[in-house]
């Protein structure tokens, strides 16, 4: 893939607060791409299995199909995504217009209004540009998605699993997630998740993961869930894995790399908003501007030495080890 020749598709993909939408916004900053932020959790996202490693030809059409939809998407989470870049595909001199009205869409939809983008937010059907999925539901389908479509780039990152599990906590301590959801209790998950190759490799009954900490379970959960999507990227040469300690350590050069992978120059918007959403850091639970020097290690604060150490542990068990060998 040569740089500056655009593909049709960037799937993202990540667990839940391991650094998927700071990725997406660096991604979304491009101005040939359009950003849509996690339409697999909504209709008319299909009914995939959760953890989908045989029968992709069953499930072949639908994806295609709903990937084929994600221009024309108008519905206010997947859409309208803060904050807004100018893009090279709108008509000149509609940067603005387009900005203010996402940020109201954006606003009543946060005030309980139901509000669908309008039309001419979207796209021209002519236009060239390079659709950027972000997902944090579909960990356990990028074997699938790699096989089936064609064009794209398939990036996946990991976190530590202690920063991940501790930010996941404090979520719920904070009541940020819908219907004061629990993820430490979403057993219909962890019951696919057992199914799934890491699952059965871990020789673990649900039984086994009720009879856990809260802690103990999410680290486990975490911990699988990575090792699915590792296993299904090795060797594909369109998939790369990407570390969120080191994208914040080195954030301009991982990025000018990743943004070579898909084909796109790293540009002067892109370069800006990267330098911006390091330079300050908002505590805001969403808030994809941090302290790329704080925001790796940040967990070891809100975690107990004895927390700390459950966590490492577990990971120590897993194949994945390696990953963070301190």
């Amino acid at each position: 893939m040569q740089q500056g020749t655009p593909l049709s598709l960037i799937i993202l993909s990540g667990i839940a607060r391991s650094g998927t939408s700071w990725l997406g916004k660096i991604f979304d900053s491009h101005p040939q791409t359009l950003y849509r932020h996690e339409p697999d959790g909504i209709k008319p996202w299909p009914a995939f299995p959760f953890y989908l490693s045989t029968d992709y030809a069953q499930y072949a059409d639908a994806l295609q199909n709903f990937v084929r939809t994600l221009p024309s998407w108008r519905t206010a989470k997947v859409s309208a995504s803060l904050p807004v870049f100018a893009k090279a595909y709108t008509r000149p001199g509609t940067h603005h217009i387009i900005s203010t009205t996402l940020r109201l869409v954006k606003g009543l939809t946060a005030a309980g209004l139901e509000v669908s983008v309008p039309r001419y937010c979207l796209p021209r059907k002519d236009q060239a540009l390079t659709v950027v999925w972000k997902t944090i539901a579909s960990s356990g389908r990028l074997g699938f998605f790699a096989e089936v479509l064609r064009d794209k780039r398939i990036i996946h990152i990991l976190r530590h699993p202690g920063a991940v599990v501790a930010s996941q906590l404090r979520g719920i301590r904070a009541n940020k997630f819908e219907q004061n959801f629990k993820i430490y209790e979403a057993y219909g998950s962890f019951a696919y998740l057992l199914q799934s190759p890491a699952g059965q490799r871990s020789g673990y009954s649900l039984d086994d993961l009720k009879a856990m900490t809260p802690l103990e379970r999410l680290t486990h959960c975490v911990l699988l869930d990575m090792e699915n999507a590792v296993d299904d990227l090795r060797g594909r040469h369109d998939c790369r894995l990407v570390m969120y300690e080191e994208l914040c350590v080195k954030r301009f050069e991982i990025v000018e790399d990743l943004f070579t992978f898909c084909g796109l120059r790293f540009d002067a918007q892109a370069r800006a908003f990267l330098l911006a959403s390091g330079a300050t850091h908002r505590t805001r639970y969403y808030s994809v501007f941090k302290d790329p020097l704080e925001a790796p290690y940040a967990w070891r604060k809100d975690m107990s030495p004895d927390e700390q150490q459950t966590v490492c542990t577990l990971l120590e068990r897993s194949p994945l080890a390696h990953v963070w060998a301190e």
